[in-house]
């Protein structure tokens, strides 16, 4: 399909295709490859910390430690700068999330 043609008629925008393989060996060692969508063309601390929650799934670590920390962090960083990183690049679950970490509250859910 030629996407720019069919967004130009204005139909639904095609999802991408980023990589077909995805596990490639690399020096007789497997690396998983993940291409992200959107991503910042200069890494701040506040991405930083969206794309770990983005992935935290992924971690080995104790996923409730790494949800403390995150949220003592989040508290001292500046709200309206991770608020902005988290509406570009945070998932559904990253965005509750920071929301609930913000609220009232101040609980954070597990993962």
């Amino acid at each position: 399909f030629d996407t720019q043609s069919l967004q130009a008629q204005g139909q639904q925008r095609l999802p991408h295709i980023f990589n077909i393989q995805r596990d490639i060996p690399l020096n007789g060692r497997a690396f998983f490859f993940v291409k992200r969508p959107r991503f910042p063309t200069k890494s701040s601390q506040e991405f930083l910390l969206v794309d770990l929650m983005n992935n935290l799934h992924f971690l080995a670590e104790d996923k409730n430690a790494v949800l403390r920390n995150v949220t003592e962090k989040a508290r001292t960083m500046p709200r309206s700068k991770l608020m902005e990183a988290v509406r570009a690049y945070a998932g559904v679950r990253t965005r509750n999330f920071f929301e609930t970490v913000f609220s009232d509250t101040g609980a954070y859910h597990a993962a």
